[in-house]
């Protein structure tokens, strides 16, 4: 049986809203348990901020916000005193989610993460209408399907 941990790390990211083509929302998770995470809109990048993670067994995902440096186009992150990590609830579900992006064309995916709430810092997330919690992994072109089976 493939692991969790397994399952969130061999996908090269976990796409949010995947039918919208103005929505650049997602997250990476890598095998050394660090990550990264973007929040996007209509073609400006809001944030990209840098995480390190870990998995619970009562199906907690554990997100430490790092220093971001930022770059000519995002600003740099740093998380405030209170706000350094968030716990969450998740879920992993297999399952095939296909659809269609305008001016992208077809999409399809094997596995979506659910999680109980926005994976973002809050304070990146003031004045963004959008929090979507389920994010999609494991698409059909990348050479890992379902964790690597």
């Amino acid at each position: 049986m493939i692991s969790d941990f397994d399952i969130l790390t061999t996908t090269h990211s976990w796409v949010a809203l995947p039918w919208d083509y103005n929505s650049c929302i997602g997250l990476r998770f890598r095998a050394d348990g660090s990550g990264d995470m973007v929040l996007g809109s209509l073609q400006m990048v809001h944030a990209v901020i840098n995480f390190k993670f870990s998995l619970q067994t009562t199906h907690e995902l554990i997100l430490i916000y790092q220093d971001s440096p930022g770059d000519g186009l995002v600003k740099p992150f740093t998380p405030n005193e209170s706000g350094k990590s968030k716990t969450i609830q998740y879920s992993l579900k297999e399952g095939e989610i296909a659809g269609v992006t305008a001016n992208l064309g077809p999409f399809k995916y094997y596995w979506t993460l659910g999680l109980d709430k926005s994976p973002f810092p809050e304070e990146v997330m003031v004045g963004q209408v959008r929090r979507p919690r389920d994010y999609y992994g494991h698409h059909v072109n990348e050479t890992t399907r379902s964790g690597g089976q």
